[in-house]
């Protein structure tokens, strides 16, 4: 389902936190990162266009409006937030098959018992399954989220920080699986992440997003330039190409007030 979204803006109250952002690069089968600082707008971006908060402008799924979707937009629109509670007490398997019947008919079939055992083995917890919720570590429940995010075979998947209680291994695994399962479903796929270097290994296209618009967009080599570093994250850094043309973004200070702070910190 192809996403493209015109001229979107956005306030909290007098703040205006969405500045006439648009987007037509997000197509189906392809995982577009969006990047930027704390308070950019990434979070909010995704919450308009999964249609939780009511923006100006225009969100289109296949070229149609989609507030035209009403509540049906949930059965193509999938968005996992950045913290996602998951305390009830159910078992990991009842909470991902409850996630699958918001998607579709409270009846439970043999096709959306199999969809839950696929998706947990898929993310490897399937030996997590008999747990319940309020046992699992704040890792583990963020691979819960996002087994909940796919199981319900969305056709756009929006995630926002999906890794961000992940270790460094299941990071690597969780956005394998996501660029992997993009390309078999067919699914158009944002992901919000603050790691640009698994950005760039991971993501075919890029929002940078500056103070509520859009900065730059396009591949990973045109828009992670040392620029963009400067301009966006306010650091002094390089980026290099590897073997394989992928950028690899090196932050070697802050720019404060004119000021080069070192720092050791990879972006």
């Amino acid at each position: 389902m192809k996403l493209i979204v015109e001229d979107l803006s956005f306030n909290y109250g007098p703040k205006l936190v969405l500045k006439g952002v648009t987007m037509d690069r997000a197509e189906p089968g392809m995982v577009t990162a969006a990047i930027g600082p704390n308070a950019a707008g990434k979070s909010t971006l995704l919450k308009c266009i999964a249609g939780l908060l009511r923006g100006r402008g225009r969100v289109l799924l296949d070229g149609r409006d989609a507030k035209t979707f009403g509540k049906d937009l949930i059965r193509y629109v999938t968005y996992l937030p950045q913290e996602n509670p998951v305390n009830a007490v159910l078992t990991v398997f009842e909470a991902v098959l409850l996630a699958r019947q918001h998607a579709g008919s409270w009846q439970v079939s043999d096709d959306d018992l199999n969809a839950v055992s696929e998706v947990l083995h898929d993310l490897e917890i399937d030996d997590l399954a008999l747990r319940y919720l309020n046992e699992l570590s704040g890792g583990q429940k963020q691979m819960v989220s996002i087994a909940q995010a796919l199981v319900r075979n969305p056709r756009v998947l929006l995630m926002d920080e999906p890794t961000s209680s992940l270790d460094l291994q299941r990071q690597l695994e969780v956005l394998e699986l996501m660029q992997r399962v993009t390309a078999e479903r067919n699914m158009t796929t944002i992901i919000a992440l603050h790691d640009l270097n698994l950005a760039a290994r991971y993501a075919d296209h890029f929002v940078v997003m500056r103070e509520g618009a859009v900065y730059a967009a396009g591949a990973g080599h045109e828009v992670l330039t040392p620029e963009m570093l400067r301009d966006v994250y306010g650091v002094h850094g390089t980026v290099l190409l590897d073997q394989g043309g992928v950028p690899q973004v090196t932050a070697l200070g802050s720019l404060k007030r004119g000021r080069l702070v070192p720092q050791e910190t990879m972006i």
